[in-house]
């Protein structure tokens, strides 16, 4: 699991454009790399649980400030379903 983020404040440094570079090189490695826009989704866990997990994908998720509201359940539930850990 990785995390990026730039300085607070304004955006348009460059993270979703980057995103989308890392949606490019996994599609050149086999995967299929799956977006979610927290700009585009409401902050509830079947947003997310809603897209497939199957065969080798790369989950990106944008704009996550907005998913706030269930920042734990996708660290503590969510981010171990997508790794393979899932109990």
């Amino acid at each position: 699991m990785t995390f990026l983020h730039g300085p607070g404040g304004p955006g348009g440094i460059g993270k979703s454009a980057l995103l989308d570079v890392l949606a490019d090189v996994a599609v050149t490695a086999g995967a299929d790399p799956i977006t979610i826009d927290g700009r585009h989704v409401p902050p509830v866990p079947s947003s997310l649980e809603a897209h497939s997990t199957g065969g080798r994908a790369v989950l990106s998720l944008d704009t996550y400030e907005l998913l706030a509201p269930i920042d734990d359940w996708i660290r503590d539930e969510e981010a171990c379903r997508w790794c393979g850990t899932a109990s």
